[in-house]
This record gives structure tokens, sequence and C-alpha cells, in this order.
């Protein structure tokens, strides 16, 4: 029996938007089917995020004429707008289902994404005139089917314990990274080159973490841990990328922020793990050693980089921040190319 044209259309599209394992193009690709599929041309997908008890909005994929863009692995600050009171987007989110606003021009309407019992992510769709119902059956499906694919990317991509992103999408991370600095201006030959860069790799790690193991048992090592990714959310940006790497070893991956901005927040967060009582075990302490990204690096060289300066601050008294180019300019370490073909990790 033949497939009738518009199901096969749509056979198609599902293929293509189950085919990604990047959710910063799979947001592009539902897009791109409900603009194919029915007469919605104006769509955003704002991401959800609560901070200091307020709800924002963080614009991760939007159309413009005829094309569709994704805001990428590193979205910018300026993307994140406050939810306004009593707005479409707002009741959407406390309803936790779609609402609509319907005119004789246009058709706006707002599909919130749930998971776990809270909205996570919003559909913003515009269309001249009204929605037909087949069209709205259409973009339930889709919206579905996408709302089901991202819990499942979610759960392979988050560290189970603490929640945080996981090893195996660091890769993708970093080079959404890299190709958010591949137009920076890059002197050939500087070694000082880095303080005009805005992108930075930070790797820490928990002091003397085997002995709280040791001594608390297993359980308070894990709440330890916990505890120290909450402190990370806290303390970094929302447009941060988090990571565990396993057992007591965190990767931030910093956009937007010079050298000085980047020292100062690794160790205001230093700062606020030392001052935080851990129960049971009390005072814990955090290394840290960042380096900068450029264009030309890979993800092993820039990690061990700053895996160096980490180590540095290991054996010169634990408990500080260290950054690998501020030590090679100071004659502490001597620059070493080999580390570029070295997997660290």
């Amino acid at each position: 029996m033949k497939t009738p044209p518009m199901a096969g259309k749509i056979l198609q599209h599902l293929e293509t938007l189950t085919r990604y394992r990047d959710t910063s193009l799979l947001k592009v690709s539902l897009m791109n089917t409900m603009r194919s599929l029915t007469r919605v041309r104006d769509v955003r997908l704002h991401d959800v995020v609560e901070s200091e008890g307020k709800c924002l909005l963080l614009l991760s994929a939007w159309s413009a004429g005829e094309a569709v863009y994704g805001g990428g692995d590193f979205p910018m600050e300026d993307q994140v707008v406050l939810v306004e009171p009593g707005s479409l987007m707002a009741r959407a989110i406390s309803l936790q289902h779609p609402v609509e606003d319907i005119t004789d021009e246009r058709h706006h309407v707002c599909f919130p994404i749930v998971l776990g019992g809270r909205v996570v992510a919003v559909f913003e769709c515009e269309s001249p005139g009204q929605i037909s119902d087949y069209e709205q059956d259409v973009l339930d499906g889709v919206i579905g089917v996408f709302r089901n694919y991202l819990d499942l990317l979610r759960d392979s991509q988050h560290d189970t314990l603490t929640g945080l992103l996981n090893r195996k999408t660091f890769d993708l991370g970093f080079s959404g990274a890299l190709a958010a600095c591949s137009g920076d201006e890059v002197m050939a030959g500087k070694e000082q080159r880095h303080l005009a860069s805005s992108h930075w790799l930070a790797v820490l790690d928990i002091d003397h973490f085997k002995s709280i193991n040791d001594r608390f048992g297993h359980l308070y090592g894990d709440e330890v841990l916990i505890l120290m990714a909450n402190l990370m959310r806290r303390s970094f940006r929302r447009t941060d990328r988090l990571y565990r790497f396993g057992g007591e070893e965190f990767v931030v991956l910093m956009r937007n922020v010079d050298e000085r901005g980047a020292h100062l927040k690794l160790e205001q967060f230093r700062q606020s793990v030392e001052q935080h009582p851990f129960p049971q075990v009390g005072r814990v302490t955090m290394s840290i050693g960042y380096s900068v990204i450029l264009p030309t690096d890979t993800a092993s060289a820039v990690v061990g980089k700053a895996d160096e300066a980490l180590y540095y601050a290991k054996h010169h008294g634990r408990n500080q921040v260290c950054g690998y180019g501020r030590l090679v300019t100071e004659g502490v370490l001597v620059p070493n190319q080999s580390n570029q073909d070295v997997e660290f990790f």
C-alpha cells in the first residue's frame, strides 16, 4: 500500500529529526520541520532557566526570513531575558500547556516543553491567520517527538550523580567553543596573544578527595560531589558549560570573558568552596588550572595545558587557581608542544 504524500513527508522529517545527537542541531531541525509542514513562519525556541528565584528565557534557536539559526553550544549572555509577568510566555510556563493569542491577522502560540515536572523550554510560533486543526495536530506531534527525544539525549549527556554534562559530551562542547572563537584575531608567534582571547578551559580537582572517601565513606564522598556541582551552577554563568570528567575532577568551558575576568570567576568559585560547610566532612578545598582556547587548538592540547597548571597548583600548596599562560610568562612552566598529541583523559 502506497504511503500518502503528506504522511511520507512527515516520516522523512521525523527520520531527519532523530538523526542528530547534538541538541543544537536537533532544535534547528525541529524548527525547519515545523515550518515545512505548517504555515508557521516565525519560530523561536527559548530555554527556560531559574536563577535567584527568577524565571529567565534563553533564546537558543530562531527563524529569520527563510532561514533557521541555532545559538550553538555557547549562547550569548544578551540572549537571556526575564519572563514578562502576564505575558503569553509566562502563562504557558505557569500552566504547563500551550496557550494562544488569535487575531484576524496572526496566530501567536507558545508550546511549553515539560520534562521531570518542570518547563525546560518553550516554542513560540506565529503564523498568518489561525492555525488549522490539522496543523495543530502536526505541531503537537512533532513537538512531542522532540520532547521525548530531548529527554533521551539529556539522560545520555549528563552525569548521573551530579547532573552536570558528562565526559563523552565534552568533545562536542569543545568544538562549539572552537567555532565561537574562530573569528578571533590571532597574532601568530605572539605568546601574549591569549590576552586578547575570550575563551577558556579550566580543570578543577577536589583536594585530598581520596582521604574524604577513606575517612567518611563513599556516601559522604558522593554528597561532596553533588554539593560541589550545585556550587558550580551557582557560581558560573548560565552560558558556561560545566562537566564532570569522572571521580573528583571537573571541567568548565567559558566564553566571552577576558583573562582577568576568567581568573576572578575561578577564584571566586574556589573561595566559595573553601567557605562552604560540607556536612560531616567540614572544610573542603579545590585546586584549579586553566588555559586559553585558540582557534588552532585541539581539545587534548588545551586540556593538557590546563592540567599542567593544575599539577603546579597541586604541588605548590593546593587550594589555588593557576593559569597556564601566567605560569609560562613567569618562567615557572616551559611550553610543551608535545602535549597536543597526548590524551589526558
